[in-house]
């Protein structure tokens, strides 16, 4: 029996030692690509599957609402209705200066702004009616109903003013740093530099010190390179900061790109122009210290003084 065994493998040893050295041949010379393809056909079957999986989530047997609002895409036609509405009202545009001065630049961010505002007000004024309401000597209906509506309007009120320290911030921040700014532009453009060129170079140099001022830099350089007309860069910019001095050199700006004037000499002459107004400001602010200090002296120095004066004749007097 063991001799039949022993004839039958080595009858087949020849068939199973070709197999073997054809299969390696096969892997060592066309394996990588097999792999390859292997592996793609696996990626777009995940992929597939997927997808397949994500329309099995939409279908309408689970979630109904949601295939029925795809279907008859209703989520496109309501955003097209609430941009159409914003985009024609004075509100709404008002609304967008006012988010991209404060440095807020969402698509959708005056929506959500509202929306917070809205989800603000509501919680302010339910929590004040059951807090008022659960008080077992509470005020009346109409006081009530008083202190609901007032916590409504400081709900409306709140993010508004939030909004409007943020741009005050904002403007604060830019300005304190502009002057400085324009002095290393017209540097640069003396240099030979580009105005976008030179935009970039001091975005980069004051990133450390005045983020604000370098993103508002970045953004102009990015809308000179792909808005149709450039002198719409720099309306942009005095838009988003609205500062006197900004406005000056951006029309500056856009008066030199018009008439191919120099730049750096535009600029060099507001440079000094806002440098003697500085100065101007200082020196005011320097003179009305005296009167300001006024008050506090004899409020606050005087009775020291008299203090000071009256008691040791008082303490050594002999009454």
């Amino acid at each position: 029996m063991r001799e039949e065994v022993l004839s039958l493998v080595l009858s087949f040893a020849p068939l199973a030692l070709a197999a073997i050295a054809a299969v390696t041949t096969y892997v060592l010379l066309a394996g990588p690509g097999r792999t390859e393809s292997s592996a793609l056909a696996r990626r777009a079957r995940s992929i597939l599957q997927d997808a397949v999986q994500q329309e099995r989530r939409k279908s309408i047997l689970r979630h109904p609402l949601a295939w029925l609002s795809g279907k008859l895409a209703l989520d496109e036609w309501r955003q097209k209705a609430i941009d159409w509405i914003w985009d024609r009202s004075t509100f709404g545009k008002q609304r967008r200066v006012l988010l991209r001065q404060a440095g807020l630049r969402a698509p959708r961010m005056y929506l959500y702004f509202e929306g917070v505002r809205a989800l603000l007000a509501i919680l302010l004024a339910a929590g004040t009616f059951l807090f008022l309401s659960g008080m077992p000597r509470g005020p009346g209906g109409l006081a009530t109903v008083a202190l609901t509506v007032l916590a409504f309007a400081v709900g409306i009120y709140l993010p508004e003013g939030w909004l409007k320290r943020r741009i005050a911030a904002r403007r604060r921040a830019f300005g304190d740093y502009w002057d400085d700014a324009i002095g290393l532009l017209i540097i640069c453009l003396d240099s030979g530099l580009s105005i976008e060129v030179a935009m970039r170079r001091i975005a980069q140099e004051l990133a450390p010190v005045a983020p604000i001022l370098a993103e508002e830099f970045v953004i102009t350089v990015a809308d000179l390179s792909l808005l149709k007309e450039r002198r719409m860069a720099y309306v942009n910019l005095s838009q988003r900061i609205d500062l006197p001095g900004v406005k000056s050199v951006t029309i500056a700006l856009v008066q030199a790109e018009k008439q191919g004037a120099s730049i750096a000499h535009s600029l060099r002459t507001i440079w000094a122009a806002n440098r003697q107004a500085r100065l101007a400001n200082a020196e005011a602010r320097a003179a009305s210290l005296g009167p300001k200090m006024t008050v506090p002296m004899i409020v606050f120095f005087l009775p020291v003084l008299f203090v000071v004066i009256i008691a040791p004749i008082v303490l050594t007097a002999d009454f």
